[in-house]
């Protein structure tokens, strides 16, 4: 005898759920998304952060590097601390919104 697949339970009380609940009947708990989407904030976050990194390797390669081959130090500092600020407030945001 095979088990039910069309059948989901709860993490909190396992209960039996059916696919289409988002509150379990039992206990009351928040079912999570199967396949969550990936929203637009947390595309933009990793974007963020990406560039965050790219930019502290350039200032710290424009102390080393000729001027010719990466961008002036005080330009690729100015950078990083705009996307740092952006950054910091996007986590901010972010973490707003979840609670």
């Amino acid at each position: 005898m095979r088990p039910n697949n069309n059948m989901e339970h709860c993490r909190q009380c396992n209960s039996t759920l059916a696919p289409e609940e988002q509150i379990c009947w039992a206990c009351n708990a928040q079912v999570p998304e199967k396949n969550p989407k990936t929203t637009l904030a947390s595309r933009f976050t990793s974007v963020v952060n990406v560039l965050f990194v790219i930019f502290a390797v350039l200032a710290f390669l424009a102390l080393f590097v000729p001027e010719g081959y990466v961008p002036p130090f005080k330009r690729t500092a100015a950078a990083l601390l705009v996307i740092f600020l952006v950054r910091s407030s996007l986590h901010t945001m972010t973490d707003a919104t979840k609670r």
